[in-house]
């Protein structure tokens, strides 16, 4: 499913709000809020002092950008709020 990404349902914004109940605009603007928390939280994952590999070990992210990342549960979660 190469079309179920942010780049591309960014460039149609009926489709974008379709699939994930908000408009691109607010989708942004959480982005925004969130994303700062989510790299605290990542850094924190990964630096965990009973870690089994190194960092950058193991599988790799299926989903490149954190848009993409982000969008993933809003494709199985109905909308449940409104900004």
């Amino acid at each position: 499913m190469k079309h179920l990404n942010f780049n591309y349902l960014s460039q149609k914004p009926t489709k974008f709000y379709r699939f994930t109940g908000l408009e691109v605009g607010e989708f942004l603007i959480l982005k925004e809020e969130i994303e700062p928390l989510w790299q605290e939280a990542e850094i924190k994952r990964l630096s965990r002092p009973n870690r089994q590999r190194v960092i950058n070990g193991g599988r790799k992210y299926h989903l490149r950008t954190f848009e993409d990342k982000m969008l993933f549960p809003f494709s199985f979660l109905p909308p449940l709020f409104k900004l």
